[in-house]
């Protein structure tokens, strides 16, 4: 199976040096300027995304929205326990260190062509720690990002969603996506449901 890989980190020298690794390996990466319509080809498609900021973790749960065929590798500086489970639940397959050796790098988009992921051992057993508990109300312990919170504001005040992307920085599509999975995360369907709750809670 041909797997196309993209490398998305702020850095050249890294997105160069992890490219030139995978190409080594036979691998077929690159380092898209556009990583979105890159992300929207049809054909198997691998990232790897560095999470060193807010707007990369926002970035991560738009492309999971995007496609949620995309297999995402979060690359972190610090294997953070907390983090990784956040990556996890945002979209991400699978955690790598950025100081990965190449044979780390290369097994792992092996394993995610044949259908696999690979995650630290800590990991799993802290995700199998986090089970619901009975009577849990959905979305009662979720937390919204102070960005999600700005955006719920600004709708209730009558801001568009065209005026919304355009200070977000995101096109009206990908921030229509981008706000119907907030919806889906606060077990709501529409903009209205979504105000109503951020009303009760206190968030607006």
């Amino acid at each position: 199976m041909l797997v196309h890989v993209a490398v998305a980190d702020p850095l050249a020298l890294y997105a160069d040096s992890l490219t030139s690794m995978l190409r080594a390996g036979g691998v077929c990466a690159g380092a898209p300027s556009d990583l979105e319509a890159w992300a929207g080809q049809n054909q198997v498609k691998i990232i790897f995304l560095t999470l060193a900021s807010e707007p990369d973790w926002q970035r991560l749960e738009a492309l999971r929205l995007l496609d949620d065929r995309l297999l995402i590798i979060a690359v972190m500086d610090v294997i953070d326990l907390t983090a990784c489970v956040r990556a996890l639940t945002a979209g991400a397959v699978s955690i790598l260190p950025r100081a990965a050796a190449a044979e780390a790098v290369l097994r792992t988009v092996d394993f995610l062509a044949r259908g696999e992921a690979v995650v630290p051992l800590p990991l799993l057993r802290a995700l199998a720690g986090r089970r619901p508990r009975a009577g849990d109300e959905p979305g009662r312990k979720m937390v919204l990002s102070s960005k999600e919170i700005d955006w719920l504001r600004q709708l209730a005040e009558g801001v568009t969603v065209r005026q919304l992307a355009n200070s977000a920085g995101y096109s009206e599509r990908m921030m229509f996506r981008i706000l119907r999975g907030l919806y889906q995360r606060l077990n709501v369907t529409t903009r209205t449901e979504a105000l109503f709750l951020a009303q009760k809670r206190g968030w607006i």
